[in-house]
């Protein structure tokens, strides 16, 4: 479940700073929405864009960690 979201407000303020300080990234975006026409008139889609490649992004959204003993051990409680 994904907790944390960029407001708009914000969003649009990195993304115009990415799009001035970045180029290459800026590239990326202009061929995502040349991909992606359906998305190109989306303001939350071309937002999300953005939000994805900031630090305030979260890569671990559903992600549960799961193991394996492999022989009988003894788990101290708290």
């Amino acid at each position: 479940e994904r907790n944390e979201y960029g407001q708009d407000y914000m969003l649009e303020t990195i993304a115009r700073q990415i799009l001035r300080d970045d180029p290459t990234l800026e590239a990326e975006f202009r061929q995502y929405l040349a991909d992606n026409p359906s998305l190109a008139e989306n303001r939350w889609a071309r937002l999300y864009f953005f939000y994805a490649r900031t630090p305030y992004w979260e890569d671990d959204v559903n992600l549960y960690p799961v193991g394996k003993l492999a022989e009988k051990t003894a788990l101290p409680l708290r």
